[in-house]
């Protein structure tokens, strides 16, 4: 995910973070200039989040997932995320647990722990000084709130990755869910490229 989305850093001092929020865990990176100093990979992802939801609000984790994913967005942009199975039931249970006062706390106190513990993985690796940037990516990254929460969290800017080239394939500029997959191509092209020059 992080060589999908870097690019070479011009003065060679800047410290950057990139996160990879999935579903499952969530991976992180520290460049120094154009040198990658660390990595390492936290066991939390989206689906506590949607564990969360679907505990508290007893939904099934179909429909929890959808809530998550709805959360904070218009109509026209709930309509398109609820999926194939748009019964009126389980639209009206998505709908009733999206008014739920509740529901922002309950995302947010997990976006906190896990943007927390995070904090506690980069911040002993920060010899140099403190964060110039934080990439967001994954899924995770389309989450409400969640740059402003990193924000708030590390001081430092945050931002959603763009990508650094365009793909013939998908419209990754709204897909940081496929920045590991990018970044997985890439290094399987320019892995390619370097035995082609060796022979």
């Amino acid at each position: 995910a992080c060589m999908a989305v870097s690019t070479p850093d011009g003065s060679g001092h800047a410290t950057t973070c990139f996160i990879d929020l999935g579903h499952a865990s969530t991976g992180v990176v520290l460049r120094k200039g154009n040198h990658f100093v660390h990595s390492a990979r936290l066991a939390m992802g989206g689906r506590y989040i949607t564990s969360d939801i679907s505990q508290i609000f007893d939904l099934a984790p179909s429909l929890a997932e959808r809530v998550k994913r709805s959360f904070g967005r218009h109509d026209a942009e709930f309509s398109a995320i609820t999926g194939v199975d748009k019964s009126a039931a389980n639209l009206q249970l998505v709908k009733k647990v999206l008014g739920d006062p509740r529901l922002p706390q309950v995302i947010d106190a997990r976006i906190e722990e896990i943007l927390f513990e995070l904090k506690k993985v980069i911040h002993p690796c920060l010899v140099d000084g403190p964060l110039d940037c934080i990439f967001l990516t994954g899924g995770g990254s389309q989450l409400h709130m969640i740059r402003e929460r990193a924000l708030d969290i590390f001081g430092t800017p945050v931002s959603r990755g763009s990508f650094a080239h365009a793909s013939p394939v998908v419209d990754l500029a709204s897909r940081p869910d496929l920045a590991a997959a990018v970044g997985l191509l890439d290094a399987r092209q320019n892995f390619n490229d370097w035995r082609l020059r060796e022979v």
